[in-house]
C-alpha cells in the first residue's frame, strides 16, 4: 500500500506538469505514453493485484470479506480511499485529454516498482524510522507508520495538505556504504487544523525513513523547526537529528520555494499574534463573521464574509527615561484580524489605530447586519482605505471591544475615581490663526453624557486619591451620543495647567491647557454623526498632536467640578468662591510707601492635598497677573477685617504672603505667552520671589467666614478676637 501511494503521488505530479505544458503549447496535443502514465500503472497494478484482498469498493463484496481487526479495517479504508482518488484522477485526465493511447508499448519509460535502499546501522536506522530514543534491540523493529500518515494524499480531518514533492536525502554516518548516500524520498508539507505553523513529513518508499518536523514540541523527542537549517543557495535544508546525525534534503527550486513560502507565511501570521516591542495584548475576541474590503484590488481576506476569525487588540507604549525614572506613554493600538487555523488559507492583517485619524466606526444591530450585532471599522492609511465588518456573537462582546479601543475598560489595578455630569465639553486650538481649524467640538452642539476619570487603584488603606503626577493610568473620558474622546493625563510636575472661569457668580467651568500630545484618542460614529462632526473630530485630533490646545469643561454643578479637580490633581477643594477684590500691597524700596495692586471679581479657591494648602486666584483685566497659585501654611498670619453696610468690605489679610508674579517682558507680550500666563499649575511652583501682604475682600461676612474657616490657621481680628477654623 505504501508503494502504491508512492507511485500514485509521483504519477499525479507528473500529470500536473504535463497539463501545464499543454496549456503553454496547445498545438502539441498528441496521445503518447508518458512516464506519469507508467507510474500510475504501477500504482494501479499494486492496488488491483497485490491488494485485491483489501478491496471492498464493490457492492457485491460478501459480508464475510469485511475486516474484523483494526489493522485490517485501516488497510481496507486506505485501499478504498486510494481507489476513489484513482477514479477522480482518471475523470480529470479524460477531461483534459491526458489519457494514454489504448494500445501502447513501453518505450524507454522506467518500469521499476520497488526501490532499493541501503542497510543502515541499528542506531541510524532507529533515528530514520522515527524512533528518537535509543537503538532498538536486536531482532525487534519499530511499529510501521501507516501509509496514510507517511504519504498523505490530501486533506484529512486533522491536517491540511499544501504541497508534496520528490526529494533526495542523505545521512552522514560512519559507514562507507551509507555515508551521504542519496536516497529518494517524498516530502509533504502539512498543517494541523489547530496549529498555525506547518509541519513536514519525509518518507521513503519503504519503512526505512519516517521523519516528521512539527510546529511545537509536544515531548522531548519530537523534532521542531528549531532543528531545521534552511539552505537557500542549494535549494534544500538540513535536519539536525538526535545523537548527532544530520539529514540533508535536496529539493527542486520550485518545490523549495513552495515549501519555504508556506512555512515563512505561517511563521509571519503566528508572529503577528505576539506582542511586538512596546506592545501588550489587552483584548482578544472571537468573531462570528468577518468581512474585509480594501481599496486596492488585492486584499488579505476573501471578499465574502468568512467565519471562525478572531480580533486581537495590542496597546502600544513608548518608554523613555527622565529625571524621575522610566515613564511609559500611550501610543495607540494595533488591531489584528486573523483567521482561525481551521481555515486552510491563513489570512491576517494588522492596522495601527489612532495613528493620525480618529477611530471611524459604525454600530449595526439591525437588518443591515442580518439581525446580528456588528461593528464597522474604517481605517485610512495614506492613500489606502479599508472597511472591516466585525460580527459578534452577542452585544457584550462588541461593547467590550469598543470599550478597550476607547480606553473605557478598567484593568484589575485601575478604578474609576470620579463620574461627573457635564453639560458641554469643548476642545480647540489655543492659538487661532491661519491654517488652524476653528471648528471646536463645543460648536457642534453635541449631546454630552457623563464625564469619567480613571486612575490607578489606591494602594493605601485610607483610600486616598492615587497619585496624579506621571500616572500611566490617569485618563479623562468624555462620551457623547456619537463618539468618545479619551484624554490621557500622563504629565510630569508643572505640566498640568488649569484655569477656572471668572464671573460675578460661581460658574462650574474649568479649562486645561495641554502641550502637543500623541496619547489623545477620539472615536466617531460615521453612521449617526453629522459630517461636520466627523470633520471637526479629525481636524482637532491632528491639531492636538501638532500644537497646544485648550479643553473647556462645563459641569452641571459645583460638586461635579470639585470632584473633577480632585480626580485629576489630587487636591481637594476646601473653598470656592468669588472675591470682590484681590489686592497686593507692594512695599516701595527705600521709602515707607506701599503701592496697592487690586483686581476685582476674582475667582478664588483653597485646595488641599495632605498637609499642603494652596491658594488659586483667577482674574481678568489685571495687568500684573491673570492667575496666581501659591502655598499657605499653618504658621502664616491671617488677619480678618470687619466690614459694614456703608461700602466697607469684609476682608482677610495674608500677612507677608510668599508668591511669585509672572515676569514682565519688555514690549508686547507674545500671544502664546499671554495664553500660558492665564493658567496655573499646582505641583511645580516657582520660587516665591514676592513677600507682600495680600488682602482678599468679600461682600458679606458669611462669605468671609467661609473662606477663613478653610485656611490652615485661625484668623486674628482687631482687639484680639480670634475666629476659630472648624476641624
Amino acid at each position: 500500500l505504501r508503494t502504491a501511494t508512492w507511485w500514485y503521488s509521483i504519477g499525479k505530479a507528473g500529470l500536473e506538469t504535463l497539463l501545464q505544458r499543454q496549456y503553454r503549447h496547445p498545438e502539441d496535443q498528441r496521445e503518447l505514453l508518458m512516464q506519469p502514465h507508467v507510474d500510475l500503472a504501477k500504482a494501479w497494478w499494486l492496488l488491483s493485484d497485490r491488494l485485491e484482498s483489501f478491496d471492498v469498493t464493490d457492492s457485491s463484496t460478501p459480508q464475510s470479506a469485511l475486516a474484523t481487526s483494526p489493522g485490517e479495517r485501516a488497510m481496507q479504508q486506505a485501499v478504498t480511499v486510494l481507489r476513489q482518488r484513482f477514479m477522480g484522477l482518471c475523470a480529470s485526465m479524460a477531461k483534459s485529454s491526458l489519457m494514454p493511447p489504448h494500445q501502447s508499448l513501453i518505450q524507454g519509460q522506467d518500469t521499476t516498482i520497488w526501490l532499493t535502499y541501503p542497510q543502515f546501522a541499528p542506531d541510524a536506522a532507529a533515528i530514520l524510522s522515527g524512533n528518537k530514543g535509543t537503538s532498538l534491540p536486536t531482532g525487534s523493529s519499530a511499529p510501521p507508520i501507516p501509509p496514510v500518515e507517511a504519504l498523505p494524499l490530501g486533506d484529512t480531518r486533522e491536517f491540511f495538505n499544501y504541497a508534496r514533492s520528490l526529494v533526495s536525502v542523505a545521512l552522514n554516518t560512519d559507514e562507507a556504504e551509507t555515508d551521504r548516500v542519496t536516497l529518494p524520498c517524498m516530502l509533504t508539507v502539512l498543517r494541523g487544523r489547530r496549529d498555525f505553523q506547518p509541519s513536514i513529513v519525509i518518507a521513503s518508499q519503504n519503512d526505512l525513513i519516517n521523519i516528521k518536523v512539527g510546529p511545537k514540541q509536544t515531548d522531548s523527542k519530537n523534532l521542531t523547526w528549531h532543528d531545521v537549517s534552511w539552505k537557500a543557495s542549494s535549494c534544500g535544508m538540513v535536519i539536525h537529528l538526535p545523537r548527532g546525525f544530520d539529514l540533508s534534503v535536496l529539493m527542486h527550486e520550485n518545490d523549495f520555494r513552495t515549501a519555504w513560502n508556506v512555512v515563512q507565511y505561517a511563521k509571519k501570521v503566528e508572529h503577528s499574534m505576539r506582542p511586538e516591542a512596546g506592545e501588550k495584548l489587552v483584548h482578544d475576541v472571537r468573531l462570528s463573521e468577518l468581512q474585509y474590503i480594501g481599496s486596492s484590488g488585492s486584499t488579505p481576506f476573501p471578499q465574502d464574509k468568512i467565519k471562525s476569525c478572531s480580533a486581537m487588540v495590542f496597546e502600544r507604549h513608548e518608554e523613555y527615561r527622565d529625571g524621575n525614572g522610566l515613564r511609559s506613554l500611550h501610543r495607540g493600538f494595533r488591531l489584528l484580524l486573523v483567521t482561525d487555523p481551521s481555515h486552510k488559507s491563513l489570512s491576517c492583517v494588522s492596522h495601527e489605530l489612532y495613528r493620525q485619524d480618529p477611530l471611524y466606526f459604525e454600530m449595526l444591530t439591525d437588518a443591515a447586519a442580518n439581525g446580528t450585532t456588528a461593528m464597522v471599522i474604517r481605517v485610512k492609511e495614506e492613500q489606502k482605505q479599508c472597511r472591516m465588518l466585525l460580527v459578534f456573537p452577542n452585544a457584550s462582546s462588541r461593547s467590550s471591544l469598543y470599550d478597550v479601543l476607547n480606553g473605557l475598560s478598567i484593568s484589575p489595578d485601575e478604578c474609576i475615581v470620579g463620574k461627573m455630569a457635564v453639560t458641554s465639553f469643548d476642545l480647540r486650538a489655543a492659538l487661532q490663526g491661519d491654517g488652524v481649524s476653528s471648528r471646536g467640538l463645543g460648536q457642534q452642539n453635541l449631546q454630552w453624557q457623563k464625564l469619567g476619570v480613571t486612575n490607578l487603584r489606591p494602594t493605601s488603606i485610607d483610600g486616598r486619591i492615587p497619585t496624579t503626577v506621571e500616572s500611566d493610568h490617569l485618563r479623562i473620558i468624555a462620551r457623547h451620543t456619537t463618539g468618545c474622546v479619551t484624554d490621557r493625563v500622563n504629565l510630569g510636575k508643572g505640566e498640568l495647567q488649569l484655569r477656572l472661569a471668572t464671573a460675578e457668580t460661581l460658574v462650574p467651568v474649568l479649562q486645561i491647557l495641554r502641550e502637543p500630545q500623541k496619547d489623545i484618542t477620539a472615536s466617531v460614529d460615521e453612521r449617526h454623526a453629522r459630517p461636520e462632526v466627523v470633520d471637526a473630530t479629525t481636524d482637532l485630533l491632528r491639531t492636538c498632536r501638532s500644537q497646544a490646545t485648550i479643553r473647556e469643561f462645563r459641569f452641571a454643578s459645583l460638586p461635579d467640578l470639585h470632584n473633577f479637580q480632585a480626580a485629576i490633581t489630587g487636591f481637594t477643594v476646601l473653598y470656592d468662591g468669588v472675591a470682590a477684590s484681590f489686592g497686593i500691597s507692594r512695599r516701595m524700596m527705600v521709602v515707607p510707601i506701599h503701592h496697592k495692586w487690586q483686581a476685582a471679581n476674582v475667582r478664588l479657591q483653597l485646595v488641599q492635598a495632605g498637609n499642603v494648602t494652596r491658594v488659586l486666584a483667577f482674574m481678568e483685566d489685571f495687568i500684573h497677573a491673570d492667575a496666581l497659585c501659591f502655598q499657605i501654611k499653618s504658621s502664616d498670619n491671617f488677619e480678618a477685617g470687619k466690614g459694614d453696610n456703608k461700602g466697607k468690605k469684609w476682608t482677610v489679610k495674608m500677612v507677608d504672603a510668599k508668591f511669585s508674579l509672572p515676569r514682565r517682558e519688555k514690549g508686547e507680550i507674545h500671544p502664546e505667552q499671554k495664553i500660558r500666563r492665564r493658567f496655573v499649575n499646582l505641583e511645580g511652583l516657582e520660587y516665591a520671589e514676592e513677600h507682600d501682604d495680600i488682602t482678599v475682600s468679600f461682600d458679606t461676612e458669611q462669605e468671609r467666614d467661609r473662606f477663613a474657616q478653610a485656611l490652615p490657621a485661625s484668623t486674628t481680628v482687631g482687639r484680639g478676637i480670634t475666629l476659630k477654623r472648624r476641624i
